[in-house]
């Protein structure tokens, strides 16, 4: 640790010396920051790294869309209806329309698991 108490105020100037857009910050029930790419563009695979990248701001998403498609690219994760709701604390209804619209998209896919809808990263 070179400087304590320094670390956002660094991240902040290396992102910004280096033309990148600045960090998000969440501080709910954890601390969380979100560094994005050159033009907002968030790299979910090598396969689109080769060709630019996906760029999810000309997909209308809203932000708890972006951060879900984010989790299932780069973390794996796997959310159905009720665990979607949960993290992002919001109603069944909106679980359900994010969700539906995400597929639409073709971002990520939906797998019928003994009758629970699952929706993964479909691996672009």
């Amino acid at each position: 640790m070179e400087h304590f108490g320094t670390g956002i105020t660094r991240m902040i100037e290396e992102m910004t010396d280096s033309g990148l857009p600045v960090p998000e910050f969440f501080n709910t029930n954890y601390f969380k920051v979100i560094l994005r790419g050159s033009n907002g563009k968030l790299i979910v695979s090598e396969k689109h790294l080769q060709e630019e990248g996906l760029d999810l701001s000309q997909c209308n998403l809203n932000n708890r869309q972006i951060e879900a498609v984010t989790l299932m690219y780069n973390d794996g994760i796997k959310f159905n209806y009720k665990s979607y709701a949960k993290h992002f604390d919001v109603s069944l209804t909106t679980s359900k329309r994010d969700l539906k619209m995400l597929v639409e998209e073709e971002l990520i896919n939906k797998h019928d698991i003994n009758g629970i809808k699952t929706f993964s990263s479909n691996g672009l």
